[in-house]
């Protein structure tokens, strides 16, 4: 669990399409999404509580594919505000796998 957040079954129509934090390259392989569909999430995304819906932190791509393929909910992890170490840890973890590119390293400064 992360400090200050609270992991909760969010409905995938409750997350809104928005960029805001997003720092990796959009996912182009079917790689990811056949994991998904054969494994379920790997990786509990971060979502952030606004009055409007929820706005991913973390796991841009997954939560894509999750609405692409109709799935109906997630569990999560909801913070009420942007945290710090939770981008650093989340931008340090897409470095290590190359998903970042120019306009994410920009973003991230």
């Amino acid at each position: 669990m992360i400090m200050n957040s609270c992991e909760e079954k969010v409905k995938i129509s409750d997350i809104l399409d928005d960029d805001t934090f997003r720092i990796s390259r959009p996912a182009r392989s079917d790689q990811l999404e056949q994991s998904i569909r054969n494994l379920g999430m790997l990786e509990i995304p971060v979502l952030m509580k606004s009055d409007g819906g929820y706005i991913p932190f973390t796991c841009h791509n997954r939560l894509r594919i999750m609405k692409g393929a109709g799935m109906a909910e997630v569990m999560a992890n909801v913070i009420p505000a942007p945290d710090y170490g939770i981008f650093v840890k989340n931008t340090a973890l897409k470095a290590g796998r190359g998903e970042i590119g120019p306009a994410g390293k920009a973003k991230a400064l």
